[in-house]
Parts: structure tokens; C-alpha cells; sequence
């Protein structure tokens, strides 16, 4: 089972687990929108929790990403790792190619929501690459994160609720010892290529971390609910495969060892978006 470190992975790769798209959402738009073909090698731009969060305000920057990209993004998918399980149907020679957009919001808009944002993107691929889509449901391989028994030592219940603490914006809480909890802290641990992760949240929050370096979606089996605090520490992957490139454990090994859950391949029913028709845009 391989997995993925591409270039500015913990960014470019940074798209979100699979989910059902809501139709019914109104559509949104960008004010003003570039949309040219990039023929270099230089890898893409960088876009994480929502690309204008991480943009200048008021504007949407992307630079070289595939057209497949751009869709799995617009549509909740994760284009790092599962593109080719969660969207199907167009061709390969279209889907490839690579482009750079530039767009703005509405004056005054400095910034939006990942779903508005998204909504944004969905509307531009259907205006300048004629996109149309169609949801089909299908089982696919995916990753069963389980509980085979107790948690590990990087694992821990928490008595408050870091997701509902993020939405309202309270002041940082704290633990029975008076440590500040619900913090998020990324690190690389040498030798080579460590990676370590500190945060807090439901167990999607795991999942949406683990996510991001395997090559399926990844699924809750683990039957867990409330608020954990859990410290993660593996190997980046090499590119292309599953060999570890130092002292660290895989990140299925780690997940195993300091948070007591494993991976285990499976099948599971999702949601797949098909394209029914795209074409490539007129530049401008």
C-alpha cells in the first residue's frame, strides 16, 4: 500500500476527506477571474484550509495545479491522495493539463469560508471549463481507522470540546494542571524526515491529519466520540512508495504503537463524482 509525499505535501495536499457535496447551495462566484495554461515544471502552489486564508486578502492565487486538482478540491475531495477512487470519468489529456488562476472576491470580501470558497470554485469550472457533474455511489478502497483496545500513550480523552472552543473563538482553555489545551503544533523531528503533530480535537481531527499522507480515503471505525489531545510522530514517505527514509516508524506503525489505532484496508460505500463533460478554457 504506497503512499504519497509529493512537493508541499502538507499544503498542496491539504484538501480535505471525501464528503457529500450539497447540492442545493447557492451558487457562488468570484468577482474577476484569470485563467491560463502553465506548460513549466515548477511545482504548485501552496493552498491550505481554504486557499484564500492563505492567499492576500481578496484574492485567490493558484499556480500550476492540474484541472483534476481543481475539481477534487471544488468537490471535497482529497487530491493527494485519492483523486482516482472519488472522481472518475473525463480524459486524462484534459484532466493533466496545468494551469494558473488568478481570482478576485466581491470589493470589500477579504477572505472566505473554505465551503463558500469552494462554491466559488465549482462555478468558475463550470464557466470557463464547461464542467458538469453527476454523483454516483460505489464502493472504493478505503482506510478503517479502528480501536483494537486501549489507547495508547499519545492518546488521551479530553473533557473539553476543542471543536465547539474553535467555532465560538473563547480564550484558550485549560487542563486540570492549568496547561494550555485545544493548540495545534507541527514539527520536523531529525534524523531525516520526522514529522510530529500536537493537536486536539474529535477523532476526525486524527483523521484529517492521517489523511494527508495515505493513498485512500481513510474511514471512523473506531466507535469514539468526544474531544482527544494526541501527539503523532512518523516518517514522511518517500516519494511513490512506502519505504521509510529514517529512524521514524511509517504512520501506520505510529498510529499503532503511540495512539493504540490501526489502518486496515477495507471497502466502503461513497460517494464518487463523475464527469459528465469538461473541455479546456479560453485563456484570458
Amino acid at each position: 500500500m504506497g503512499l504519497r509525499h509529493i512537493a508541499g505535501l502538507l499544503v498542496v495536499g491539504v484538501l480535505f476527506a471525501p464528503q457529500e457535496i450539497t447540492w442545493a447551495q447557492r451558487e457562488l462566484a468570484f468577482e474577476v477571474t484569470s485563467v491560463r495554461e502553465n506548460a513549466s515544471t515548477d511545482p504548485p502552489t501552496p493552498a491550505s484550509f481554504g486557499l484564500a486564508l492563505a492567499q492576500p486578502p481578496g484574492r485567490v492565487v493558484l499556480r500550476n495545479w492540474t484541472l483534476r486538482a481543481l475539481i477534487a478540491h471544488a468537490y471535497g475531495l482529497a487530491s493527494s491522495f485519492g483523486e482516482a477512487l472519488t472522481l472518475r470519468g473525463g480524459s486524462d489529456h484534459i484532466l493533466d493539463r496545468r494551469f494558473d488562476i488568478t481570482a478576485r472576491l466581491a470589493p470589500g470580501v477579504r477572505s472566505v469560508s473554505v465551503d463558500e470558497e469552494r462554491a466559488m470554485l465549482r462555478t468558475l469550472l463550470k464557466d470557463r471549463f464547461g464542467l458538469t457533474v453527476h454523483l454516483e455511489r460505489h464502493d472504493v478502497p478505503v482506510l478503517a481507522l479502528r480501536r483494537p483496545g486501549e489507547f495508547g500513550p499519545g492518546l488521551r480523552s479530553l473533557e473539553v470540546d476543542c471543536a465547539t472552543w474553535r467555532a465560538a473563538r473563547l480564550s484558550r482553555p485549560l487542563d486540570g494542571e492549568g496547561n494550555q489545551i485545544c493548540m495545534t503544533r507541527t514539527a520536523f523531528v531529525p534524523p531525516g524526515a520526522g514529522f510530529q503533530v500536537v493537536d486536539n480535537g474529535d477523532i476526525a481531527r486524527v483523521i484529517w491529519w492521517v489523511q494527508q499522507y495515505v493513498d485512500r480515503p481513510v474511514v471512523d471505525e473506531t466507535g469514539l466520540s468526544g474531544s482527544f489531545a494526541f501527539d503523532l510522530t512518523f516518517a514522511l514517505p518517500v516519494a511513490g512508495t512506502a519505504v521509510r527514509v529514517d529512524s521514524h516508524p511509517s504512520i501506520f506503525t505510529a498510529l499503532e504503537e503511540q495512539l493504540g489505532l490501526t489502518l486496515v484496508p477495507t471497502e466502503a460505500p461513497m460517494e464518487v463524482v463523475v464527469i459528465d463533460a469538461v473541455s479546456l478554457p479560453e485563456p484570458n
